[in-house]
């Protein structure tokens, strides 16, 4: 599996997400699928990990204390992006206070390959100014 994505001497978020994607159906462990994507970053020389956040995307917040959360919430929301309670398909990435941690909330994005990535994603990841606010309550939604 590793050796096919590979093949280009790139490791994409699509094929990182592939990667995560087989290795579900393979039944493997967290430690399995981590050492799968290091063994793949450790054999090319390109690796695209940028998370795309654009203004309206989904993101969910684990990990963090409530005022950290807080904070994290007016800067996301600054920057267009939508914060939703709870991981579901659709979610362009988790944010976490430690991304590699095996906790549900950060283990069921990675079996949708969704990216679970730091904070540090917030202060790149979309122009300031950007349009797509949302006054409706991500709770209310369906």
């Amino acid at each position: 599996m590793v050796d096919a994505v590979c093949a280009d001497d790139q490791f994409t978020r699509e094929e990182r997400a592939l990667v995560i994607q087989l290795a579900g159906l393979l039944d493997l462990g967290d430690l399995e699928v981590e050492g799968l994507l290091a063994a793949a970053q450790a054999r090319v020389t390109t690796v695209a990990e940028g998370v795309e956040l654009k203004p309206g995307g989904l993101v969910v917040f684990t990990g963090f204390p409530e005022a950290r959360k807080a904070q994290l919430r007016v800067v996301a929301e600054a920057r267009g992006l939508v914060v939703w309670p709870a991981v579901k398909k659709g979610v362009a990435a988790v944010i976490a206070q430690d991304p590699g941690s095996g906790s549900g909330k950060a283990r069921k994005p990675r079996e949708y390959g969704i990216p679970v990535v730091g904070d540090g994603v917030l202060r790149v990841a979309v122009p300031r100014g950007s349009s797509g606010l949302s006054d409706q309550d991500p709770s209310q939604r369906t």
